[in-house]
């Protein structure tokens, strides 16, 4: 696999629930901008979104994105995703 191969392998990014936010690059905390978001392999995302347990009812503490879905989503579709709803 070549490093390009890996780029584009990276193309998952992580939203958290608890913390209403991405993941940064490395696992290194959360930020409100997907653009600043890290970039992870699906294997990557999926593992760190079963890092926790999920308690019945609530939704799953993390949700691994594939970056192409995101970008296909509108402004409008993701306002859930911030607490000013905007």
């Amino acid at each position: 696999m070549t490093s390009d191969d890996v780029i584009r392998a990276m193309n998952y990014l992580i939203w958290s629930n608890e913390h209403r936010a991405w993941w940064r690059p490395k696992a290194q905390g959360y930020t409100d901008s997907h653009e600043r978001a890290g970039r992870y392999t699906r294997e990557e995302a999926v593992a760190h979104s079963r890092v926790r347990d999920q308690h019945s009812g609530e939704p799953l503490p993390e949700l691994p994105i594939r970056e192409d879905d995101l970008t296909a989503i509108t402004v409008a579709e993701t306002s859930f995703l911030r607490e000013d709803g905007k």
